[in-house]
């Protein structure tokens, strides 16, 4: 079949055209599949699908091909500058604290069985280690966010944050107003947050903060606000560092459904609150970001911390994105699952099993994935394995959105008629 209309391609193509437009394109075509194939290396199920549109539909898979191609290498030019800028940040960081960058004798004493894993992460990703850390954990919203807006209250120097989504509800606007309160005492309010992941906030909602003096920017913005070309090349990082000497690592966004207030009920995510040098990890990784989405080329000498942590905890700061070459953390899970020697205790069974399976890892909970892929529920016994115990929202359990939305059935009229009348 795909013969045939190659060649009933061609001859349109000849009486049209003329046969050196086949020749040209079929050219172009060759020259496309070897690009693929050896000088774009990619995984052989895409491979196949790319020859596969060449057979079927030859000028539209030229067509299709420069147009990804054009973006792929715009994506790769705009990343590769970002990179090296990012490097000089690292840089000025390493020569403004060589003790951060400690040899494997130094730390040797303390990681143990770990000292392999950070060595990888210190040379594939520049995470440096860093060993005077006081570490809280927090995986409850309403308790994470009362802990960030005291650090925040406490900042007599400088705020940076960095939010993937931030809502136009009680909890976002806090957050604006509290910064606006640190702003106007002279502290150094700086805010990066996703284009994407705040795209339903309207254009006045940070005018508090900025008319206060504290500065904003929106990471990979689109001239046309309900579009945006490069919807793959987010910014989920959700970091925040106060002072150089507090860093904040987490899952939560700012909106109110993080604290288990909203329409999906209970919801367990993770943050981290930090004080020692890990900030300054934090900080590199901020800097690297604004500067990028701000045109701007601050420095991390300012922002670091008058004076050294207190704790003993070792942290190493790891980051990834679309503006990393590789996959840092993907090679992390991996490093950590090929060290294992005793067990492997894994959270979310569904997802990591199809990350060992695809290597990659998906966005959606492991209950989520039991339900679009059903091997996970074909027997009680895997349901029992791997989808009732660990799952966070949606375990596998029988009917379990429908006994959710059942504790609604006397309320969600009046829910929605809350939500409807009030005006903010």
């Amino acid at each position: 079949m795909a013969v045939n209309d190659l060649t009933s391609f061609t001859l349109v193509l000849n009486f049209l055209f003329g046969p050196w437009v086949a020749i040209f394109l079929y050219l172009n075509a060759f020259l496309i599949i070897v690009t693929i194939i050896f000088l774009k290396p990619r995984q052989v199920t895409s491979i196949y699908l790319w020859i596969a549109s060449f057979l079927l539909l030859p000028m539209a898979f030229v067509i299709i091909f420069y147009i990804y191609f054009g973006r792929d290498y715009h994506h790769q030019k705009i990343f590769k500058t970002k990179s090296t800028n990012d490097f000089n940040v690292y840089e000025a960081l390493r020569q403004q604290r060589k003790n951060l960058l400690y040899t494997s004798e130094s730390y040797e004493s303390t990681l143990h069985e770990n000292l392999e894993l950070a060595r990888m992460l210190l040379n594939a990703n520049r995470s440096f280690v860093t060993m005077d850390n006081e570490v809280r954990y927090f995986n409850d919203g309403d308790e994470f966010f009362k802990v960030l807006f005291e650090e925040i209250s406490a900042a007599k120097r400088f705020v940076h944050m960095e939010m993937y989504i931030i809502r136009e509800d009680e909890l976002g606007r806090r957050l604006v107003h509290e910064l606006a309160v640190k702003a106007k005492e002279g502290v150094e309010v700086k805010l990066l947050y996703d284009a994407v992941g705040c795209h339903k906030l309207p254009r006045k909602f940070f005018n508090e903060l900025k008319e206060a003096g504290g500065k904003t920017k929106s990471y990979f913005p689109s001239v046309f606000k309900a579009i945006n070309t490069r919807i793959n090349n987010r910014n989920h990082r959700k970091l925040v560092v106060i002072d150089g000497g507090t860093g904040v690592c987490s899952g939560f966004n700012v909106g109110i459904e993080y604290t288990g207030r909203g329409p999906m009920g209970p919801w367990r995510d993770d943050g981290v609150v930090m004080k020692g040098g890990a900030a300054i990890a934090i900080e590199t990784r901020f800097i690297q970001d604004w500067n990028f989405a701000a045109g701007d080329t601050i420095t991390i000498a300012p922002y670091l911390p008058e004076t050294d942590g207190k704790g003993k905890s070792p942290v190493q700061i790891v980051s990834g994105g679309p503006d990393s070459e590789h996959s840092p953390i993907r090679q992390h899970y991996v490093k950590m699952i090929s060290m294992a020697k005793k067990k492997i205790y894994i959270h979310e069974k569904v997802r990591n099993e199809m990350f060992m399976a695809l290597g990659y890892y998906v966005t959606e909970s492991s209950g989520h994935n039991s339900e679009y892929n059903w091997w996970f529920r074909k027997r009680p016994d895997l349901i029992e394995k791997y989808c009732l115990h660990g799952t966070g929202w949606n375990p596998g359990e029988e009917s379990y959105i429908l006994k959710h939305y059942g504790k609604r059935e006397k309320t969600w009229r009046n829910d929605i008629r809350k939500e409807l009348d009030d005006p903010k």
